[in-house]
């Protein structure tokens, strides 16, 4: 699953970040965060 995080919102990317979500990327904008497969 891979999702995107804007920059300004700290607060969910440590959720995503809590749950498994690892950074893979960013934009200009976003974090970009992937969880690994199971």
């Amino acid at each position: 699953m891979l999702l995107q995080v804007h920059k300004f919102n700290a607060g969910a990317k440590r959720l995503y970040e809590r749950e498994g979500f690892v950074e893979v990327g960013e934009t200009e904008t976003h974090h970009l965060l992937r969880h690994p497969q199971r």
